[in-house]
């Protein structure tokens, strides 16, 4: 299973930032970390029917989520992102500490895989390379979200 595809944005995929392999014993399994399948709301196991909310903008960062299938938009204040299958999301909040950056809504049904904190950092404590491939990919997103909010403070004062 592929971790990611490139990140979200064309500056991450620029950079090289390729998650192409960790070797997995099942598809809901990261080198021996647990990858859960998200409950959706309708309650069917790892499902999440269209337009359904998975991140809200301002919770707390417990779990990354990984795309097993279909796709997701992150809403943040100054554009849509649309992220699919082998891509991932929700990993900002546990790498920074601070509270989710945008809402994150599915576009189609999807099936997630959710890896919780504990389980996340065990996995990044034991897979440096893979670590230091999310951190960059993190920092590359953390510095277009701040030069949007920029330009955004930008056009409302003037």
């Amino acid at each position: 299973m592929r971790i990611c595809n490139g990140g979200y944005w064309a500056a991450a995929r620029r950079g090289g930032h390729d998650l192409k392999s960790v070797s997995h014993p099942s598809p809901d399994r990261a080198a021996g970390y647990p990858l859960r399948p998200r409950r959706a709301a309708a309650g069917a196991r790892g499902q999440t029917a269209a337009a359904t909310r998975i991140i809200r903008r301002g919770d707390r960062g417990d779990a990354a989520f990984f795309i097993a299938s279909g796709a997701v938009e992150v809403r943040l204040p100054a554009r849509r992102v649309r992220l699919g299958t082998g891509e991932f999301f929700g990993e900002m909040a546990m790498l920074s500490g601070k509270p989710r950056q945008a809402d994150v809504v599915s576009l189609t049904y999807c099936r997630l895989l959710l890896l919780r904190k504990a389980d996340f950092e065990r996995f990044l404590a034991a897979n440096p390379d893979v670590k230091a491939k999310i951190t960059r990919i993190a920092r590359t997103r953390l510095s277009l979200n701040q030069e949007d909010a920029e330009r955004t403070a930008e056009s409302v004062s003037n």
